[in-house]
């Protein structure tokens, strides 16, 4: 159930953001809820960890959010290439969405909550525009709805055929990775890969997981 409701909660906000998912519009979608996004190893950033006593917090981490009675910051470390810089942030956009104030959950079940709330928002797309296409040839065309159903199967084998050309090059005893708390498996390389995730063969993987739709297609 817990998951169902991350699950809801991380989709509607990659709605929120239009599907573009970038680490500004993510800030921007904090501050509408009175949280300010701040990056350290910068001058106005290192002066709020002093002023908040969090220098040693910092030294720990690479993302974390602060939050009192008068100010609510998420804090992000400037040096981190920028696909980690969004990861972490929606990472504390999970914690701020769906555990502050503060639960009654332990740590750990908070920060898969987190982690899958962030793997969620990255792999909700936007609805194919193909589907936009196939309405506007029903509304334009004479045809016999047979037709319509002509172009939805050519339009569904062309992009089971380019998901199917990754998969057909891939062995079974070939290195996957999964996420925790993931429903997806990913190749070398993908950009959802993080430092959590741990390495199967595919076989294993295909028993439970289905394939990334961004680095298998």
């Amino acid at each position: 159930m817990a998951r169902n409701k991350t699950t809801a909660v991380a989709e509607k906000f990659a709605a929120k953001l239009k599907y573009d998912i970038t680490f500004d519009s993510i800030a921007v979608a904090l501050k509408d809820i009175s949280y300010s996004v701040i990056l350290w190893n910068t001058d106005k950033g290192d002066e709020l960890l002093r002023k908040y006593n969090l220098t040693s917090t910092a030294k720990e981490k690479k993302a974390f959010t602060y939050s009192s009675e008068t100010v609510k910051i998420v804090f992000v470390d400037s040096t981190l290439p920028s696909d980690s810089k969004i990861l972490c942030l929606l990472h504390e956009a999970g914690h701020v969405l769906q555990h502050f104030p503060l639960k009654n959950k332990s740590a750990e079940y908070m920060e898969i909550e987190a982690d899958t709330f962030a793997y969620t928002v990255l792999n909700t797309k936007k609805p194919q525009s193909r589907y936009i296409i196939i309405a506007l040839a029903v509304l334009l065309s004479v045809a016999s709805c047979a037709f319509t159903w002509a172009v939805f199967v050519i339009n569904s084998t062309e992009h089971e055929g380019n998901t199917k050309s990754v998969l057909t090059s891939l062995k079974t005893s070939d290195t996957v990775y999964i996420n925790p708390s993931g429903t997806k498996y990913h190749i070398s390389g993908c950009r959802y890969i993080t430092e959590k995730s741990f390495a199967v063969n595919l076989q294993e993987a295909q028993k439970e997981y289905t394939p990334c739709k961004v680095c298998i297609k």
